[in-house]
């Protein structure tokens, strides 16, 4: 996501060749600058008539989609960008806005999924990674395309290894989450003083790094840990 600079702002259409531009009524343009949210779909309205502004929904992030060869980075292309509020957007509506945008991916690509797909970890995100682990409910992944046309093989021959692998069509369907976020957030967290960490079955104190610790941290922070609901 990107930050926008707020405000509405007028943009001309420019006139396709025919067939590629179906007719239209002419226009003085549209206007852009709006949210796409649960409540109103913003990003995109017609200025005649002109339209009530509602300066509420103005858009204050972005959310751009983006494709690029498997084999190397050299060219990536930007073929979706929505833009958005900072809050409102449930993990629902990105999982089934990002099931719309690899579908079209598929369809024009003789019928052939992306190998992988990649995103953050915010929690917008999260059903779009369970679903790639078979861990998503059917009754939310019927709502999305591509993903509704996907089915599961179990990965059991790993020991331990309780997910499974994604297919569509016959054509298996990775996805990895940005390390660099998730370094992120990890060492972020794991400074913290007023929170405790579980890396697998261990709980990390702070403490531990600081030599003999200092005067009265390790009674402060003992007691949040005791008052803390795990």
């Amino acid at each position: 996501m990107y930050y926008l600079l707020q405000g509405y702002d007028i943009v001309h259409k420019l006139p396709l060749p025919a067939p590629l531009h179906p007719p239209q009524p002419p226009e003085l343009g549209v206007l852009v600058g709006g949210a796409d949210s649960e409540a109103k779909d913003l990003s995109y309205l017609r200025s005649h008539p002109f339209p009530t502004l509602d300066y509420d929904h103005l858009a204050t992030l972005q959310m751009s989609y983006v494709v690029t060869r498997c084999d190397t980075n050299q060219h990536v292309w930007e073929i979706v960008k929505v833009p958005r509020l900072r809050k409102g957007h449930t993990k629902l509506k990105q999982f089934v806005e990002f099931g719309h945008v690899l579908k079209n991916a598929t369809v024009g690509n003789d019928n052939l999924p992306p190998i992988n797909t990649g995103q953050d970890f915010h929690g917008s995100h999260l059903f779009i990674m369970m679903c790639n682990l078979g861990l998503l409910p059917k009754k939310y992944r019927l709502q999305a395309s591509f993903f509704k046309d996907c089915n599961y093989k179990s990965m059991g021959f790993i020991p331990m290894f309780v997910y499974h692998a994604m297919f569509y069509n016959g054509h298996f369907c990775s996805n990895s989450g940005c390390t660099k976020h998730l370094h992120k957030s990890w060492i972020d967290m794991l400074r913290s003083g007023i929170r405790f960490m579980k890396w697998f079955a261990f709980w990390v104190s702070p403490i531990s790094g600081i030599p003999g610790g200092r005067k009265g941290d390790k009674t402060k922070i003992y007691k949040q840990r005791k008052n803390a609901k795990l």
